[in-house]
């Protein structure tokens, strides 16, 4: 079996961090009035991606980890795959209990990350996960390039709200 190289997982580490700050700049400053809010009919709105994000590397723990999950049984409800946003603000934790959340389960994500040998990380995921990430090293991939989808999710709200760019 071939392993993956430290230098390798170094770099799928740096790419999941820095998409992560990209995030957090494009959460910065939205008003609380837009934290609900539905520009376009049925589109994310930015309390459902922070959660949805939050409860992504929570899911992973747990699928790949076998790290229990932590958060509350009902974010599921509301974040998981297939879950459909809704306006109301009040059935939503505040935007920074959900960053938070982010920060913690991200943390974990990656301690577990780098704790595991380069044979390890070379290790296949099962049938369901072969074709987004083929190896457990390469759910870094995946996780980099879900939340870059989002990110341009978050982008497009940011100009709905007539805020300027998070990046310039």
């Amino acid at each position: 079996m071939k392993t993956q190289s430290p230098h390798a997982a170094a770099s799928q580490l740096h790419h999941l961090q820095f998409v992560r700050g990209a995030t957090l700049r494009l959460f910065k400053d939205i008003a609380t009035e837009n934290l609900c809010a539905q520009p376009i009919a049925d589109c994310n709105h930015v309390l459902w991606i922070a959660g949805h994000l939050a409860g992504t590397d929570d899911y992973f723990l747990g699928e790949f980890a076998g790290i229990a999950p932590v958060q509350p049984k009902a974010w599921q409800e509301l974040f998981g795959m297939g879950s459909k946003p809704v306006s109301d603000t009040s059935k939503y934790p505040p935007l920074e209990k959900l960053l938070d959340a982010m920060a913690a389960r991200r943390a974990v994500f990656v301690q577990w990350i780098q704790s595991m040998s380069p044979a390890e990380l070379a290790q296949p995921t099962d049938e369901k996960w072969h074709k987004y990430a083929p190896t457990i090293g390469d759910t870094t991939y995946f996780l980099t390039w879900h939340e870059g989808f989002h990110c341009g999710q978050l982008s497009t709200l940011r100009r709905a709200f007539d805020m300027e760019p998070a990046f310039g």
